[in-house]
């Protein structure tokens, strides 16, 4: 080993390179330190070697053998225990504990108190493969049972002896479930799967060898599951009764077999018993106990009622199955399980409800319920096709039946397959049906059900047989046949209705026969005409027949002949016959030609003339097309009585009177005829003689063929209108009209009255002076329509009638028809009236009150008229126009007027207002009169008429004529009949020039009012036309007075002399002076415009003299004036600063109304304060602009000296300071304009002497607010004095004033601290919210040091500090602001950033004497300038595995100082990190040893140096900082540095190289077995250092003796301690520590460790080292 040494440092640095893989340098490197390689010899030759390798190899044999005997003995033990199995033999769960340990059978114990928690399981298990020693087992805890990862529970075991490698366990124990629901789980697949398997886990402790040693038991067992129950078996089955609470009870005796070996106590079992995925109900079972084999159980329950069909098809499948003896699998699921017969568990039901039992169920023989049959009726029903397949029905089946079951039930459906036949024939057809419904009594054993709409099929060999059958049927009495077959039926059973199949019929039968239908009369009920051919008239016949059979046959169209007194008369036809049992109406259909015989004629005009005939009608070989029906009812004859017609066709007439009736005698008549047949009716001829009690009222003779009568079928109906020509010879209407009205009982004196006084006299009148009492509530049309609403006529007629093709002529005589009469009737009054109303109206009288006219237009006008009418007779009247009236003047027809109504009172008249109107007729005539009309004083108008309407007593007289004249007054010129009360000049006007609106009052003399849309007029002054002027809806009521409002306007001068009036009319208004004016008439115009007429008249009109009023006085023209904006500049002068202002408002109040615009003002203005003189503005002429909609004059001035008064300084200071502080001031403006610029519509000029004195209201800055927002923060620089921070900023200026300040400087202030200056330079304030860049400067004195050190360490750590900004004298050089800036006091917040300055480090090179360590910071700058750390106070902190602690402190001086550049990063070199209290956390630092990395929590105080040259004190806490965990690594590569360069063993070496890769894996474990390994290794250490001397020279004989003694066992754990202690190899070792080396190397940063040593100065051996060793255990063995 001395050669080892011996290396030189060539070789040493050699020891680093790569190595071949027999551990020699690569050549290429070799040669690079080897020039001559020493010739050196093999160590292995070398007989020191040997000698103290076999020593080394003794020590370390006897260590290994004492571990195994004292230390690897539990690790043996576990081994052997892991690979031992465990076989469940038995086990069986209870609920009641045992007696005297023993378990019970039966369940006779109290049960236990929650079976959801605890049960008591009794097992017998086998312990296999448990080596070959004997072994006492105790068990240490209760063995936790798992399944699929999942704790079940928890059980104790008793102790347990194995023995040549096997052992037993039988005991009973309690079960505590800690899991209710993985138990539940496992119950499920315990009942349900093959096998499963529990985990068994504890710990035990195995006395073995006289040494016990404490195990973990872990072990997975498979234990046979119950699957399902495979193998159940019904013993018995019985359904005796009702279930109480519905449903069938049921009784199952099954036997289930187990083919588990673990058994449970299930107590009082339930579960739903099934059928094909159908529930049939519940069963239950008690005291079961379940064990392994079979097991008998009996189920009681009962079968729910269903009501789902598929679910009650499938449980008649069931039933059908268990009748015809055919097994059926049904199946049984667990629905709850209760150990003590009440309380259910939940994991034992929710497992046993998986359970689910298959078993067969099946009756032992085939069961016979249905023993006879009674057809009783029977229906047949044939078609051509089914001539051998009748539909058949047998509503009353009877049969008798038996059922072997107790429960109750009701047939409630049957189906079957019969046939019918005779002893003779043999079977005929068959008959199968559908199901049908049915009753049942089930003690009387009696089934009633029917056959419904089944067929009945003939065999093909058996038609001649049925057609006999159908014959004997139809005409015998009673007929017998036989009954065979099967039947299915359905059964109302408590459960719902259950279907049994295929029951037996065999019977024989009877029915009552047809008897050819002769057994009673056949009834004819009535005949009804459907139609009509060319040759035949078709006819429905109503007859009754009576069938006496218990068949009903459905036989088809069945045609017979028809006949009376032996002759043929047409074919009648049954359709779709149906002979139902008994009564049968039925409706034939009949073809029959009256023209074809004598017979056929007399039949049916005696049947229209109401009388009886006999008829009747017989089969024939073609009766029917049903072939097997044809011999039945060839045989068929009936007669009968076919009744005649009871009803009249005509119905009622009516007669219309015509409009021109009076003048053709022609009228309109019309017929109502009821048609008493289905068949419509058609009358294309009329011809006949209509009187009145014999007197002629007129007469028809009318080919209506184009416009025929048509009657529907069964339809009254009137015809149209038929030409009737009237007798209207005025004697004979006068005559029917009384005649009438004397039958209707009217009193007949009114119309005796009119007749007199139209000159009439007729029979029976009386002649009576007309008097107004006679004719009140007298109304002639009511009188003629009730005279005439009785009116009967009498009708001679012979008519052409068709009724479909068939034509006739119908010879028809009816007397006293009613004859309707409507209001036409009244057409017939003129004949007598007109000549009495026109006398009226030529006596009349009309005169007019007053006229007005509106709505006029070149063609006419509407005219109101006031008047009255007198003279209109005895009875109130309507007069009407239907024509316009004639309107003349001075014999020129000027227009036409449409009058309306006029209503008269009888011997009085009428007074009116009404409107009409005015057509014009000739616009020349109409201009005249309407000049004439408004310049002279009256008028005539002549009014003519030729067709003039008078309504009386409610009758219209039309034709008439009247001529009348009217004298009405005219207007006069309307002289001094205009006024004007006021005007106003509101606006420019759209034409030009100023709006004029003129307010007036016009008088009108006339009767003759107008109503114009405009009325136009040109007003001048002088000879200067000033403009149009014209009233729009103009209403002048006659002979009053109308306010008129005037507009128009001042249209645009340019001349001199328009101009100077023009300025006339302005001076004259505001001097309050009148100004005399005169108007011309120059329109007049209509809802359409311009009425030419009407404007030609006006045209000749001049009103002059009308006067113009004045103005109001005192008019105030400028009430207000508003600075809206401002800018002073106090640089250029503290008391005479420069001021602008481009928007001031001044409010123009204008007189006039109508836009005024003012171009440009010249003025001087006296501003004051408080009411004391200020200041003085003389601004040059300046233009402005005028907001003519609002009046607002908007002007301006730029760069006009505020020129203070002299001593009037310190007023402005106080202003100054108070628009600074306050939220506003106010100034008095006292202004005379000398020029003001005035453009208006209708020309432009100066305006002068206007002055004002108004307040005007300054925006105050208001402190702006008194707070200031910080935007952003840049630490950008240092001084020795202060750090420079670079702000920008917010504040509001809430006033419209700009101010320019200059260079001002506020003192900032943190909790009433001055912190230092903060500077604004060049500073201009603008109206809003503005951003400004300033500069603070953070400045510490002897007072705020700590302030400021609180500051910028606060802002590195995010915090807020609110700071106040406040202004001094010194603020501002400006003497005018230093008042108003000194007392600015402004608010904000300084915000810090979440700096995390420290972004990680690395501890390393612990040294265990002193226990510290060096660790590496590094630190991330976020400011614009650099800082360093000159020296550095922290601790450390740490959350240990129970307590938060300080794991470490920091106290150092950085020298050289530790520098982070500005925005940068940087990591420092080597600070000493000091552990605190490291025996008292030793647990948690073995922990942190093992860790790769910590999280911990860094507190620090440190002296920093900031930008250029600026000290301070930096406080800086920082959580959750990650620092890389190198200590470790970093010890464990110096330890095998220093081991390597002393020359250790090589197998020492490799111990130490091997426990460096291991340690990091160990190290955890560490704390758990701290206490453990250190007892036994203490003691190990101390013997083996003790004999270590001695055991040197007899080290072969120790080892020879420890070899023997351990024996078989070292074989035994040779793989165990293999898996243990890691291997290395004498070659490896070098090459891991190489690579260990090089990865130290490469670790950053970790200082290189001091060379060790030199090993060849040692003279120790190894052991004698350890043992010297002052570092802690683990720290010395290594």
């Amino acid at each position: 080993m001395s050669d080892a040494a011996s290396i030189t440092p060539a070789r040493n640095h050699a020891a680093g390179q790569p190595h071949d893989d027999d551990g020699s340098i690569h050549s290429n490197e070799a040669e690079e330190y080897y020039e001559k390689p020493p010739q050196k010899k093999k160590f292995y030759r070398n007989k020191k070697y040997w000698i103290i390798c076999s020593i080394i190899n003794a020590i370390v044999i006897l260590v290994v053998v004492l571990l195994i005997v004292f230390v690897f003995f539990p690790l043996i033990a576990q081994l052997i225990i892991n690979k031992s199995s465990i076989q469940v033999d038995s086990a069986n769960i209870a609920f009641t504990p045992p007696a005297n340990g023993i378990a019970q059978k039966r369940q006779d114990q109290p049960f236990v108190a929650n079976g959801n928690d605890t049960f008591f399981m009794t097992m017998a298990a086998t312990l296999q493969n448990t080596g070959p020693f004997g072994a006492s087992l105790t068990f240490t805890s209760p063995i936790a049972v798992s399944y699929q990862g999942w704790e079940l529970g928890k059980v104790n075991l008793p102790s347990a002896y194995v023995s040549g490698g096997h052992g037993t366990i039988d005991t009973t124990q309690q079960f505590n479930i800690t899991n209710i629901t993985a138990f539940t789980i496992f119950t499920k697949d315990m009942l349900a799967q093959d096998s499963f398997v529990w985990n068994m886990a504890g710990t035990l402790n195995i006395k073995a060898l006289s040494r016990t040693a404490s195990v973990k038991l872990n072990k997975d067992v498979t234990i046979p599951g119950m699957g399902g129950f495979p193998n159940v078996k019904i013993t018995s089955f019985a359904l005796p009764g009702d279930d109480p609470a519905g449903g069938i009870q049921v009784s199952l005796g099954t036997t289930l077999t187990n083919p588990s070996t673990i058994g449970v106590y299930l107590g009082t079992i339930n579960l739903d018993i099934g059928y094909q995925g159908v529930y049939l109900g519940p069963v239950s079972a008690s005291n079961v106990n379940l064990t392994h084999g079979d097991n008998n159980i009996t189920l009681n329950g009962r079968l729910i009622p269903q009501t789902d069909n598929n679910n009650l098809n499938t449980i008649s499948q069931l039933f059908s199955n268990y009748v015809a003896g055919v097994p059926s699998n049904t199946t049984a699921t667990g629905v709850s399980a209760a150990p003590d017969g009440v309380h259910s568990i939940d994991w034992l039901t929710q497992g046993f409800k998986t359970v689910q039992l298959n078993v067969a169920l099946a009756a032992d023989e085939k069961l016979q319920l249905i023993h006879g049959v009674s057809l009783g009726d029977l229906d047949l029903a044939f078609t051509d096709q089914t001539a051998y397949s009748p539909i058949t029905n047998a509503p009353n089946v009877t049969a008798r039946f038996s059922i072997p079951f107790g429960f109750s039930l009701n047939i409630t459906e049957v189906t079957q397959n019969i046939t019918l036949g005779t002893n003779g024939t043999g079977p005929i057809a068959l008959l199968s049906s559908g199901y049908v419904n049915s009753t049942s009594d089930q003690k009387a054993g009696v089934l009633n059900f029917a056959l419904q709409n089944s067929p009945l099929n003939v065999y093909p060999t058996q038609h001649y047989g049925f057609n006999e059958f159908n014959y004997n049927l139809t005409g015998a009495s009673i007929y017998s046949f036989n009954v065979q077959g099967n039947a299915t039926v359905k059964t109302s059973t408590p459960i719902g209705v259950v279907t049994l199949s295929n029951v037996p019929l065999n019977t024989t039968t009877s029915l009552n026969g047809l008897q050819h239908l002769n057994s009673t009369p056949t009834v004819i009920n009535g005949i009804d005409v459907t139609g009509g051919t060319t040759d035949n008239l078709m006819m429905d016949i109503n007859v009754t027949m009576y069938n006496p059979s218990s068949v009903q046959i459905s036989a088809g169209d069945v045609q017979l002949n028809m006949q009376s007194s032996d002759t043929q008369l047409g074919l009648v036809t049954l359709p779709n016959l149906v002979l139902v049992r008994g009564v049968n109406h039925v409706t034939a259909h009949a073809l029959f030609n009256p023209k074809a015989t004598t017979v056929g004629q007399n039949l049916l005009t005696t049947f229209i003339a109401g009388k009886n005939n006999t008829v009747g009608i017989a089969g024939y070989s073609n009766s029917t097309a049903i072939e097997s029906l044809a011999y039945a009812f060839g045989n068929v004859s009936l007669s009968s009585v076919l009744p005649g017609l009871k009803s009249q066709l005509i119905q009622s007439a009516a007669l219309d009177v015509l409009t021109n009736t009076v003048q053709t005698n022609m009228a309109s008549t019309s017929v109502t005829i009821a048609n008493p047949f289905s068949a419509g009716l058609t009358i294309t001829q009329v011809k006949a003689a209509v009187t009145y009690a014999g007197m002629p009222v007129g007469n028809i003779d009318a080919d209506i063929s184009s416009n025929p009568i048509v009657v529907g079928g069964k339809a009254t109906t009137a015809s149209p209108g038929i030409p009737i020509k009237m007798n209207l010879e005025p004697a004979s209407v006068a005559l029917l009209l009384r005649e009438n009205a004397a039958s209707a009982g009217l009193d007949t004196k009114p119309i005796d009255a009119l007749l007199t006084m139209g000159g009439f006299s007729v029979q029976g009148q009386e002649h009576l002076a007309p008097d107004s009492s006679l004719f009140t509530n007298f109304n002639i049309s009511a009188f003629v329509e009730q005279a005439f609403a009785n009116l009967h006529v009498d009708l001679q007629l012979a008519s052409v009638v068709n009724i479909g093709q068939y034509s006739d002529t119908l010879q028809i005589v009816q007397a006293s028809v009613p004859t309707k009469t409507d209001s036409t009737i009244t057409y017939l009054i003129p004949v007598v009236g007109q000549p009495l109303v026109q006398s009226i109206i030529n006596q009349a009288k009309l005169t007019f009150s007053s006229a007005t006219l509106s709505q006029a237009t070149d063609s006419g006008f509407q005219v109101a008229l006031d008047g009255s009418i007198t003279g209109t007779g005895p009875f109130a009247a309507d007069i009407s126009f239907p024509a316009p009236l004639n309107v003349a003047w001075n014999g020129r027809q000027i227009g036409q007027v449409t009058m309306p109504d006029i209503k008269t009172a009888p011997d009085v008249g009428a007074t009116f207002n009404i409107s009409a109107s005015f057509k014009v007729v000739d616009e020349s005539a109409m201009a005249d009169f309407s000049a004439y009309l408004l310049l002279e004083d009256s008028f005539v108008w002549d009014i003519t008429a030729s067709d003039v309407a008078v309504t009386a007593l409610d009758y219209t007289f039309i034709n008439l004529t009247m001529s009348k004249s009217v004298t009405l007054s005219g207007m006069g010129g309307l002289k001094g009949a205009v006024t004007i009360n006021s005007f106003n000049l509101p606006s420019n006007d759209p034409a030009g020039g100023i709006h004029l609106v003129l307010e007036t009052t016009i008088k009108n003399p006339s009767q003759v009012g107008v109503q114009l849309s405009g009325l136009g007029f040109e007003a001048f002054f002088g000879s200067v036309d000033l403009g149009p002027v014209a009233g729009t809806n103009v209403n002048l009521p006659p002979q009053s007075s109308a306010n008129v409002e005037m507009q128009g306007r001042l249209q645009k001068q340019t001349s001199s002399e328009g101009l100077a009036a023009l300025q006339t009319l302005f001076d004259n208004y505001l001097a309050s002076k009148e100004t005399s004016l005169s108007v011309k008439g120059s329109s007049a115009s209509g809802p359409s415009g311009q009425i030419d007429w009407l404007t030609s008249a006006f045209q000749k009109l001049t009103i002059d003299n009308i006067m113009l009023p004045g103005g109001p006085k005192n008019m105030t023209l400028i009430p207000a004036v508003t600075i809206k904006q401002f800018t002073f500049d106090f640089t250029k002068g503290a008391y005479s600063p420069d001021s602008s202002s481009n928007d001031i408002e001044a409010q123009f109040k204008n007189p006039f109304g109508f836009p005024l615009s003012v171009t440009g003002l010249q003025e001087s203005i006296e501003v004051s304060a408080g009411g004391q003189d200020m200041a003085t503005l003389a601004p040059p002429f300046s233009p402005a602009t005028t907001d003519t909609s609002t009046g607002i004059i908007k002007t301006g001035f730029e760069h006009v000296p505020f020129a203070v008064h002299s001593g009037a300084d310190e007023l402005f200071n106080q202003f100054v300071k108070g628009l600074t502080l306050g939220p506003s001031g106010v100034i008095g403006l006292k202004g005379n304009i000398s020029r003001a610029a005035a453009s208006t519509a209708a020309g432009d000029f100066d305006l002068s002497g206007i002055g004002y004195d108004v307040q005007s209201t300054l925006t105050g800055f208001n402190d702006f607010g008194g707070k200031f927002t910080i935007n952003s923060v840049d630490v950008t620089g240092a001084t020795p004095q202060y750090v420079i921070i670079m702000l920008s900023i917010s504040f509001n200026n809430p006033s419209f004033i700009t101010i320019t300040i200059g260079d001002i400087s506020f003192d900032t202030f943190y909790g009433g601290t001055n912190i230092g200056p903060t500077l604004l330079n060049n500073l201009t304030i603008a109206p809003g919210t503005q951003q400004y860049k300033a500069e603070f400067h953070l400045t510490p004195t002897a007072a705020s040091a700590s302030v400021v050190g609180q500051v910028l360490s606060g802002y590195l750590q995010s915090q807020s500090f609110a700071l106040t900004v406040k202004g001094s004298d010194n603020s501002t050089s400006i003497d005018s602001l230093k008042e108003g800036l000194a007392g600015v006091s402004l608010d904000g917040t300084l915000t810090g950033i979440d700096a995390h300055l420290i972004t990680g480090g690395v501890v390393k090179n612990l040294d265990l004497l002193t226990f510290t360590a060096d660790t590496y910071i590094t630190i991330q700058n976020p400011l614009d300038v650099q800082f360093s750390i000159d020296s550095i106070k922290a601790t450390v902190m740490y959350q240990g595995i129970s307590s938060y602690f300080q794991l470490a402190s920091i106290d150092q001086t950085l020298s050289p100082p530790f520098t982070i550049p500005a925005k940068g990063t940087a990591t420092s070199g080597a600070i000493t990190l000091h552990f605190t209290d490291p025996l008292l956390h030793l647990i948690d630092l073995l922990a942190i040893l093992g860790k790769s990395s910590i999280t911990v929590d860094i507190n620090q105080n440190a002296t920093v140096t900031v930008g250029d040259g600026f000290n301070g004190v930096l406080s800086y806490s920082q959580k959750g900082v990650v620092i890389q965990n190198e200590i470790l690594p970093s010890a464990l590569t110096a330890l095998t540095a220093n081991h390597t360069n002393a020359s250790l063993p090589l197998n020492v070496s490799g111990i130490a190289s091997a426990a460096k890769s291991e340690v990091t894996s160990v190290i955890g474990d560490v704390t758990s077995v701290v206490g453990d390994v250190t007892s036994a290794a203490g003691s190990v250490v101390g013997d083996v250092t003790s004999a270590a001397g001695a055991a040197v020279s007899e080290a072969t004989s120790v080892v020879g003796k420890v070899t023997s003694a351990v024996g078989d066992v070292v074989g035994d754990v040779t793989s165990a301690v293999g898996d243990l202690i890691p291997h290395k190899t004498t070659t490896e070792a070098p090459a891991e520590k190489t690579a260990a080396a090089k990865d130290t190397d490469n670790s950053t940063p970790t200082p290189t460790p001091k060379p060790a040593n030199d090993a060849a100065d040692d003279k120790t051996t190894k052991a004698a080292t350890t043992t010297k060793s002052d570092k802690p255990w683990p720290f010395n063995l290594l």
